[in-house]
């Protein structure tokens, strides 16, 4: 019971669907509904709200879809066999939303659009630009530097940030779980890498648990949060550093877990591993007997 409760407390990167459940009688909601492989999505909506859709999805497939506040449009759209992802995607496209991952979340949002001409440009000016635009926080490393010359019409905000990076030779990671945007130089990220040995002596990282789950790293669970399952090895893998828009298979940095040691070997910048540190502190306890 107290592994449970800790569990509740430190698994503070696990995320869960914040929609609510949708109503299972299609016929009422305009949706008709196929028993199928929980990986292929087989469903029809008819005018029907699209958080009610990708709460379906997030139901249906085990994965994690949290649709921003405010998007209530409703769409009509028929899947057939499709890859949960790929069903996501498309009933994003029909309210001009856009779908990016960050850790375990599919995120559904409608960002900013902008229409922008740069000539000749700073490029820390059209960064912080961009970013006023989206009322987001990027934070540019010392030593970014460059011009820009640009046209972009009516795209989402951060693609067209991702655009002008990659012209400029510079990538776009997430911190804080994805609260934090940082502009920095891919070479000198990955000479900032360290690699640490970190050993688990109560816990077996990899047994699957059950307990509450919230939405932000270090904030207080959302309204509708639910008990879910997840391991400890979830918790740590989404505190690695990746770029946004990316799962675990596009992390910079990497985890992998020796079972006969009951350790993991992670390869990160060093307050990513102090922090995983500090998780493991909390997770790695005694059970109560």
């Amino acid at each position: 019971m107290r592994r449970l409760l800790l569990a509740a407390e430190a698994v503070l990167l696990l995320v869960a669907g914040c929609c609510s459940r949708p109503p299972t009688s299609g016929a009422d909601r305009g949706a008709v509904v196929v028993p199928q492989d929980k990986e292929l999505i087989t469903a029809e909506f008819r005018e029907e709200s699209i958080r009610t859709v990708l709460a379906w999805i997030a139901e249906h497939s085990g994965h994690s879809v949290v649709l921003d506040a405010g998007i209530e449009d409703k769409i009509s759209v028929s899947f057939q066999k499709l890859p949960w992802l790929q069903a996501v995607e498309e009933a994003a496209d029909r309210t001009r939303c856009v779908v990016r991952q960050s850790g375990d979340r599919t995120i559904v949002e409608k960002p900013p659009r902008v229409t922008m001409e740069f000539k000749r440009a700073e490029l820390s000016e059209v960064i912080n630009l961009l970013a006023k635009q989206a009322g987001a926080k990027v934070v540019i490393d010392p030593g970014v530097k460059g011009d820009v010359t640009m046209r972009f019409s009516d795209g989402p905000w951060m693609w067209t940030l991702e655009a002008v990076l990659k012209t400029s030779g510079y990538i776009l990671i997430e911190e804080d779980g994805g609260r934090t945007l940082r502009v920095v130089d891919s070479a000198k990220l990955m000479s900032q890498m360290e690699t640490w040995t970190l050993y688990f002596r109560h816990i077996r990282p990899n047994e699957v648990w059950r307990g509450s789950s919230t939405h932000h790293i270090g904030g207080p669970p959302r309204h509708g949060d639910a008990p879910q399952t997840f391991t400890p090895l979830d918790v740590l893998r989404n505190l690695l550093t990746r770029q946004p828009g990316t799962r675990d298979r596009g992390s910079l940095g990497t985890l992998d877990y020796d079972e006969a040691a009951n350790a993991i070997l992670v390869t990160d910048l060093k307050p990513v591993i102090e922090r995983m540190r500090g998780i493991i502190e909390q997770l790695d306890v005694p059970a109560e007997k």
